[in-house]
């Protein structure tokens, strides 16, 4: 069933004359976590309880899944799954136990696989075999510990949902004629998921009616793909996608009662691998790629406007970028650049808008100079 709801356009408010490379970034620091081969593609990370982050991310190079974390006080590295060629679209969730939850794409069996620490040592499982699927995963981990997975079907052009609450795997197919999406629950353990219309339009499903319902959000031009979804304390929803017409970055969120929708970022090609993460103060913090120049860029409505910063120019990013941030709103982002796991980080903490004068670029911390092993030219998706 879809019920229409309209929503609301709008184009800013955008500082442009705020959108500053990455010398200007005297808090954001740059690393390197894994060269070993072409790895770091299709990554996804999150962070536990402790601070810690937690990675999944594709070793293209051997077609394993690996793993990286820096739980012991220095970051660990391990290939998860080396059964065929495995890894891509992975998706990954930390339990409230700080429990390791993964969903990723098994391409030699056309499969959607599932892997998991939560009784001590990592377990794997097929999740769904029927048809080609599981490509494009997206993963939540409930207040019980029930994963939650969207997930594509290639073989029927269908989103499909996944979830092990009531004990088994149990799937459903969603919506026919639509493509990826991407998951979240809510305070009461209701699934809300963005996706991809059939005609490229921005939808999104939830059951938090008791039943699934679809809402459209956006219809203008072709969009609403890369989308990423995350909900506030409040249960609102806020989507960061792609605008594909425009090359733009755009935002929705049902925060004041109907859907708004803004361009975020509209310079250049900009947009693809969208991640969203809120602070603890409801702040938006997106993450992105540059597709003119191949560069990680970052955009936050944090300091009361939209504000956005290219954050690494010097290499060549290449896929997927993942964002979150730890319970002292320091913000993290995982990225693959010229075929490496990197990482880039504020260390500063986010202040409360209004509290002290904000700049959301403090003058004050240390910069790292990322060294490049190499530049090759990327890979990128088609859709």
């Amino acid at each position: 069933m879809f019920v229409v709801a309209i929503a609301a356009h709008e184009t800013g408010p955008i500082d442009e004359s705020r959108n500053v490379t990455k010398s200007d970034l005297a808090s954001w620091a740059l690393t390197l976590l894994d060269s070993e081969g072409s790895v770091g593609l299709q990554c996804s990370m999150a962070v536990d309880s402790n601070g810690s982050l937690h990675i999944s991310y594709l070793d293209i190079t051997n077609g394993d899944l690996k793993y990286a974390a820096n739980a012991n006080g220095s970051w660990d590295y391990s290939t998860l799954d080396s059964q065929g060629n495995v890894g891509m679209y992975t998706s990954i969730g930390v339990d409230s136990n700080d429990k390791v939850h993964i969903s990723y794409y098994d391409l030699t069996n056309g499969d959607l696989k599932y892997a998991t620490n939560a009784n001590g040592t990592w377990n794997y499982c097929t999740v769904d075999s029927i048809g080609d699927v599981g490509i494009v995963t997206s993963l939540a981990v409930d207040s019980s510990h029930a994963v939650h997975i969207c997930y594509w079907d290639y073989t029927n052009s269908a989103l499909k949902y996944a979830t092990n609450a009531g004990g088994a795997w149990t799937n459903l197919t969603l919506y026919y004629g639509a493509g990826e999406g991407s998951i979240a629950v809510d305070s009461g353990d209701h699934v809300h998921i963005s996706y991809n219309g059939g005609s490229n339009d921005l939808l999104y499903a939830t059951n938090a009616g008791g039943s699934w319902a679809s809402y459209i959000v956006d219809t203008i031009g072709q969009t609403g793909a890369f989308s990423s979804i995350a909900i506030d304390e409040n249960d609102y929803i806020h989507i960061s996608y792609y605008d594909r017409t425009n090359y733009n970055l755009k935002y929705a969120t049902n925060s004041g009662g109907s859907w708004l929708c803004t361009t975020v970022d509209s310079v250049g090609y900009v947009g693809e691998y969208t991640s969203i993460a809120l602070d603890s103060f409801n702040n938006v913090h997106i993450s992105y790629t540059d597709l003119w120049d191949y560069d990680l860029k970052y955009a936050t409505n944090s300091g009361g406007s939209w504000t956005n910063y290219t954050l690494d120019a010097a290499s060549l990013v290449d896929s997927d970028t993942s964002i979150a941030i730890d319970s002292s709103n320091h913000v993290y982002i995982a990225y693959s650049a010229d075929y490496d796991l990197r990482l880039a980080y504020d260390t500063e903490v986010i202040p409360e808008y209004g509290s002290v004068g904000i700049s959301m670029v403090a003058i004050a911390s240390v910069i790292l100079t990322l060294v490049l092993l190499r530049r090759r030219a990327p890979v990128r998706e088609q859709n």
